[in-house]
């Protein structure tokens, strides 16, 4: 992109948790997804797709090199938490 410059000293870290959103009468949907999900995850096939995608541009961008800065986000005070167990730390990699 044209003029757009990468700081190679921090990186920041923003909490913004993403979900699936149906109809709230397809509960049987949403169980199997949700199950889906968590099955990838604990086997670990979720995280080789991770690596696949995002490994090569993390590697490039030098993380564990960078001050990390974490704020909070207010929008999502109050939220179940249980997201928070499935975030990607490529400082403990």
């Amino acid at each position: 992109m044209p003029g757009l410059a990468i700081d190679d000293q921090v990186v920041i870290y923003y909490p913004l948790p993403r979900y699936f959103f149906m109809n709230k009468d397809k509960k049987k949907e949403m169980a199997r997804i949700e199950k889906g999900l968590i099955a990838a995850y604990k086997d670990g096939s979720l995280i080789k797709l991770w690596h696949k995608h995002f490994d090569a541009p993390l590697a490039k961008i030098h993380l564990k090199q960078r001050t990390l800065y974490k704020f909070k986000n207010k929008f999502i005070e109050g939220i179940d938490p249980s997201y928070e167990q499935y975030i990607y730390n490529p400082y403990l990699e």
